[in-house]
């Protein structure tokens, strides 16, 4: 069982370092205070993201209302209409899903700021897609505060964004891992290599996962932009048969890459991982919210991953 943890997220990331650190999280380690990141921090604000989308996609719309402030105001700076009050925006969420029955919604949380521990202001790309396949973009800045410990919208406001015009722009942001990394651990050896597909249209990441005594797993992990739900998504393979589908996401200059994974026996695990630059050279990754099969398992600590430079003639 250990085993297939380890595999998981190595199949995912490339990464032998990551192998230690679940090792450690299964033997009950812990990470520290020092070791958190902003992606802890900014949790709340992610998990109430996430509750709100899935409110939406099912078409609940008391779960909905009751996640805006009771004097909440939102504004639409396109269409220059305002609503104030909870009542009201209830009413309009009530008359949007009777002509979208079955519209769905993705929020990609751009940046937090902390105004205080209970006051948070956000940047957020809002997607909705109706049933005929139509897709709106927006962007979004709301404050959102705490009230007996439940999160709640005080104010919104909703503007037009310019969506990029091909999936290199898309993809832009993450441009920096192109090139070969390796891990710091010395039980595995991993080598990656990441790069551009022809036109540009991915970026490509292979893998070899080598744990000693012929034990060599291999595999691909194909990182694209999604025009539809507008938000960039990838696909993982191992030859060992097991394969996932992320979505990314950025906080502020963390990358935050939520997986849904299928083992290679049939079970099925979730996680997010936090991928966190430093320069060009080196980044760290920290995997929370791990499970398999409904089974909670605990976060791992941070693992150091350099850029392998090229020797100089």
């Amino acid at each position: 069982m250990k085993r297939l943890w380890i595999m998981s997220l190595v199949l995912i990331l490339g990464l032998a370092a990551t192998a230690q650190a679940w090792l450690t999280a299964q033997d009950g380690g812990a990470p520290s205070a020092s070791t958190k990141t902003a992606a802890d921090k900014n949790a709340p604000i992610l998990q109430f993201a996430a509750k709100y989308a899935d409110a939406f996609n099912q078409a609940k719309l008391d779960e909905l209302a009751s996640m805006w402030a009771p004097d909440a105001s939102y504004y639409d700076r396109e269409s220059n209409e305002r609503r104030e009050g909870r009542e009201a925006l209830a009413k309009d969420l009530a008359a949007y899903f009777k002509e979208n029955p079955k519209a769905t919604m993705n929020v990609k949380i751009d940046r937090v700021r902390w105004i205080k521990p209970d006051v948070a202001q956000i940047n957020a790309t809002v997607t909705v897609m109706t049933a005929d396949g139509a897709t709106t973009t927006n962007q979004l800045m709301a404050v959102i505060v705490q009230d007996k410990n439940q999160w709640m919208i005080t104010s919104a406001e909703e503007y037009a964004t310019p969506l990029p015009k091909t999936s290199a722009d898309a993809l832009k942001e993450l441009e920096w891992m192109i090139g070969e990394w390796r891990d710091e651990a010395p039980n595995v050896k991993v080598a990656t290599q990441v790069r551009w597909s022809r036109h540009n249209a991915f970026l490509i990441r292979a893998y070899t996962v080598d744990f000693g005594e012929g034990d060599v797993h291999e595999g691909t992990q194909i990182i694209g932009w999604d025009p539809r739900s507008q938000q960039i998504r990838s696909w993982t393979f191992d030859s060992d048969g097991s394969f996932s589908e992320e979505t990314w996401t950025k906080s502020d200059e963390e990358w935050m890459m939520r997986s849904y994974r299928t083992l290679a026996d049939g079970r099925y695990g979730v996680s997010t991982h936090i991928l966190t630059p430093n320069g060009n050279d080196h980044f760290t990754v920290r995997i929370i919210g791990r499970e398999i099969d409904g089974q909670l398992l605990p976060s791992s600590d941070p693992i150091k991953i350099v850029r392998v430079k090229a020797e100089s003639k």
